[in-house]
C-alpha cells in the first residue's frame, strides 16, 4: 500500500516515531524494536489501513496548514478591502454632507396648535416640537404615531427651541412669549422633566442656544427687552447680561465666546459675550431680522468664525462676512480700529414674503418662508439650487437638519409650519 507522503515527510515522521518509542521505553534498542514490532503487528482480522494512521494524521495537518494559508490570504483581501474603502470614505462622507432632502416628506406629524419651532437630537433618531400653544414634544422619527413625550413646558408660545447631550444626557432649552427661558432634561424611560426654569426678562424671550463652554452648560437667550443673558444651567444663575441694540432682539446663535444678534430695528451685531463687548454691525436688510446663523468654519474647529447667514422680513437672506476683532493681550477683543461693519458678500433674493428661518448644512442654505416654500441655497455662490414649493399649507416657520459633526452625517430634514404640521424628510 502506498504511503501518502514524500520523502522528507517520512523521514521526519520516522524521527518522530523513534524519539516517541525513545520517550516511552528508554534507550533500551530491544525494548524499542519489540515495541515498535508490537505496534505494527496485523493479523489477517485486523484492518491493514491501521498501518497508515499516522500518515493519515499527517495528510490532516497538512490539509489544516493549507486551510490556514488560505483564511490568511482572504484576511488580506478584506484589509485591502477595507483600505480603499477607507480612502473613498471621505467621497461618501461628502455625499452624505451634500445631500438635499426629496422633494415629498416620507411622514408627517399633527399637533394641537401651529408649528413655532423644531429641532432634531444630535444623536438620536428624535425631533423636537414646540408649538404656540407652549407644549413641548419629543416624536421620534421613524415612528411618529404617538409622541415618545409630552408636556406643557409654558404657558403661553414657544418662540425658540434647541437640544444638546452631554455625557449621555439630553437637554432641551426653550423661550416662550411668558417671558421666560426653561431647560428639560429628556430620558426614553422618563420622558421630559424641568431642570431649570430662568426668569429675569421683562418681555417676550424670543430666541435660545444651547452649547457647552468648556465643563460649564450655558443658555443664551434674548428678549423683546433689548437684554441678552447668559445662564448657567447646571449652576442656575446668570453668568452675564448685556445689551447688544436699543430694540427687541429677535434671535441670535453662538460660537465659542462670540455671538451674533439680529433685532427690529433690522442691524446684526457681534458680540464677545463674556466680555460684553460690541465688535461689529451689520446694515443692508430694510426690515427686521427674523433668524441668523454662524457659517462653521471649514476643517478643524477654532474660535474665530468669519461668516454669517440673516434672513429679514425684506424678503431677502444675506451671507455676511464678519471683520475679525482686534486682539489685545490679556485683555477681552474690541472692534477692530478701521473696520468693524459686516460686509454683505451675496443677498439672496427669491422668496415672496417674510423669510423665517435659516439653517446650514455643508455647502447649503436652507430657508423658510411665509410664501409656503423653503429652498435651498449654495453658501460659496449664493444661487438657488432647488425650491420646495408648498412645503406646508400656511407659513413654514422653521426647519432644521441634522449636523455635519457627526462621524457619519445623517439624511433627516424636519420643517414646520402654521398649518400644526411637522414635515419629516429622510433618504
Amino acid at each position: 500500500m502506498d504511503v501518502p507522503l514524500d520523502g522528507d515527510q517520512q523521514r521526519e515522521l520516522d524521527r518522530s516515531v523513534i524519539e516517541y518509542l525513545r520517550w516511552r521505553c528508554g534507550e533500551n534498542e530491544s525494548e524499542i524494536i519489540d515495541a515498535l514490532a508490537q505496534s505494527l503487528k496485523v493479523t489477517e482480522s485486523e484492518d491493514p489501513s491501521r498501518l497508515l494512521l499516522l500518515p493519515r494524521k499527517w495528510t490532516s495537518i497538512v490539509r489544516l496548514q493549507r486551510r490556514i494559508m488560505a483564511l490568511e490570504h482572504t484576511c488580506r483581501e478584506l484589509r485591502e478591502l477595507n483600505s480603499s474603502r477607507d480612502a473613498s470614505h471621505g467621497t461618501a462622507d461628502a455625499s452624505r454632507v451634500t445631500w438635499l432632502p426629496p422633494a415629498q416628506p416620507c411622514s408627517s406629524i399633527t399637533v394641537e396648535s401651529p408649528v413655532a419651532s423644531v429641532r432634531l437630537h444630535p444623536e438620536l433618531a428624535l425631533v423636537f416640537v414646540a408649538t404656540e400653544h407652549g407644549r413641548l414634544h419629543c416624536f421620534d422619527v421613524l415612528d411618529t404615531s404617538i409622541p415618545m413625550a409630552s408636556i406643557q413646558a409654558h404657558t403661553r408660545a414657544i418662540t425658540s427651541v434647541d437640544c444638546v447631550c452631554v455625557e449621555g444626557t439630553t437637554y432641551v432649552a426653550t423661550g416662550s412669549k411668558d417671558m421666560q427661558a426653561r431647560v428639560f432634561t429628556w430620558e426614553a424611560s422618563g420622558g421630559l422633566r424641568l431642570l431649570r426654569s430662568f426668569q429675569g426678562h421683562e418681555h417676550v424671550v424670543s430666541g435660545v442656544r444651547l452649547w457647552l463652554n468648556g465643563k460649564d452648560l450655558l443658555v443664551a437667550s434674548c428678549s423683546r427687552d433689548t437684554f441678552v443673558k447668559i445662564w448657567d444651567v447646571l449652576k442656575g444663575w446668570c453668568v452675564k447680561s448685556f445689551q447688544p441694540h436699543a430694540d427687541w432682539v429677535r434671535c441670535l446663535d453662538v460660537q465659542g465666546e462670540y455671538l451674533v444678534t439680529g433685532a427690529q430695528d433690522a442691524t446684526l451685531r457681534l458680540t464677545h459675550w463674556p466680555s460684553g463687548n460690541g465688535l461689529s454691525v451689520g446694515i443692508g436688510h430694510s426690515f427686521p431680522i427674523e433668524s441668523v446663523a454662524f457659517v462653521p468654519a471649514a476643517g478643524e474647529a477654532s474660535e474665530w468664525f468669519g461668516e454669517c447667514v440673516s434672513t429679514s422680513r425684506d424678503r431677502t437672506a444675506k451671507i455676511w462676512s464678519i471683520p475679525a476683532p482686534r486682539l489685545l493681550p490679556h485683555r477681552a477683543p474690541v472692534p477692530h480700529s478701521a473696520d468693524a461693519q459686516f460686509h454683505n458678500r451675496a443677498t439672496l433674493e427669491g422668496h415672496q414674503s417674510w423669510v423665517r428661518c435659516v439653517r446650514i448644512r455643508g455647502p447649503h442654505i436652507f430657508t423658510t418662508s411665509d410664501d409656503r416654500s423653503v429652498k435651498c441655497w449654495e453658501l460659496a455662490t449664493g444661487n438657488c439650487k432647488r425650491t420646495w414649493e408648498d412645503a406646508h399649507q400656511g407659513f413654514v416657520s422653521c426647519i432644521d437638519l441634522d449636523g455635519t459633526a457627526q462621524p457619519v452625517p445623517r439624511r433627516i430634514a424636519v420643517t414646520g409650519g402654521i398649518d400644526c404640521k411637522c414635515h419629516i424628510f429622510m433618504q
